[in-house]
């Protein structure tokens, strides 16, 4: 399909967001009011950019990419999110340097504090909790269920419950800070998404004891992250983008794109018992293994079923 057949109707020029289709091969028209971010509504390094933009009081539209249906433009301008492209057309790539774009711009929230000691320890704190492999390990160990992973992803989050116990009175945000800065732009949209899943009580293999209750600082922390007048309209409720893929495509064999489907690969692949928990649980991968029937314990013509298979 080609994009001026698409997006005649779409208010490119403005501040809507809009949804960029996989069969949809050019770019949209650029937009010539407002800066526009190439955006996976989960993905963590996106939000910190969604986050960065919205901290230093940046207007900008909102592209947002099936990550598992991704349009043939997107994949030649590299393929992942977040892009912010400028109002003359020309693009920056990666979260860490459309940060760095950010950065540079005045106005909105000082990101680096402007103490020369607290830039020191902002620098010692993103140093030692290392802010792209936070994402890995959060990925790893929550998503795919890694036990190491899990521990390392743990470990931290107990380390920066700590500090924040650390903070004085008035002091709501890291490295004892009355206002965001960067470190909370990085490590925020994994802790985030690190709590969702365990607040959720998402049954994983490895991860099944998990609860924020160990970390009462840190789940404060994340509540004043969300309530943020800068950041609250920016960080994605994620069963709503849910709701929104599914609705968009009919194909059962549809792959939602990362977070979406939390089942582990290795326990989607096996012949445990997988729990749909409720209306908003992604529908697993298929079993390329095992034939899988999806029921209820309690169902007769479902145990019907099941006494078929066992008797052949």
């Amino acid at each position: 399909m080609e994009a001026q057949n698409y997006y005649d109707t779409k208010d490119i020029k403005g501040l809507s967001d809009i949804f960029c289709p996989g069969d949809v091969d050019i770019r949209p028209p650029a937009n010539s009011e407002y800066l526009r971010l190439y955006n996976n509504p989960l993905c963590p390094f996106a939000e910190r950019a969604r986050l960065a933009l919205a901290a230093k009081d940046f207007e900008f539209q909102t592209a947002n990419i099936n990550l598992n249906d991704k349009p043939k433009f997107f994949v030649e301008e590299g393929g992942n999110v977040p892009i912010l492209e400028k109002t003359d057309g020309s693009l920056i790539s990666s979260s860490d340097l459309i940060i760095d774009f950010v950065k540079a711009q005045v106005g909105g929230v000082d990101l680096i504090p402007t103490s020369e000691d607290n830039k020191k320890e902002q620098q010692e704190f993103i140093d030692q909790f290392d802010s792209a492999n936070f994402v890995t390990f959060m990925f790893k160990g929550l998503i795919l269920g890694d036990e190491d992973n899990i521990q390392i992803l743990l470990s931290h989050m107990a380390k920066i419950d700590e500090e924040l116990s650390k903070n004085t009175e008035g002091n709501k945000f890291l490295n004892n800070q009355s206002e965001i800065t960067l470190a909370d732009i990085l490590f925020s949209p994994p802790l985030i998404r690190a709590s969702f899943i365990i607040s959720e009580s998402l049954r994983f293999k490895s991860a099944s004891t998990l609860s924020m209750g160990k970390y009462p600082h840190l789940t404060k922390y994340l509540e004043d992250i969300h309530s943020h007048p800068k950041l609250k309209d920016h960080i994605t409720p994620k069963l709503g983008w849910l709701n929104y893929v599914l609705s968009r495509n009919s194909n059962p064999e549809y792959k939602l794109p990362y977070p979406l489907d939390l089942t582990p690969l290795d326990d989607s692949q096996g012949k445990d018992t997988l729990f749909v928990l409720d209306g908003n649980t992604a529908k697993p991968r298929t079993n390329e293994n095992y034939t899988r029937i999806f029921g209820h314990s309690l169902c007769p013509f479902v145990e019907r079923a099941r006494i078929a298979f066992a008797a052949k």
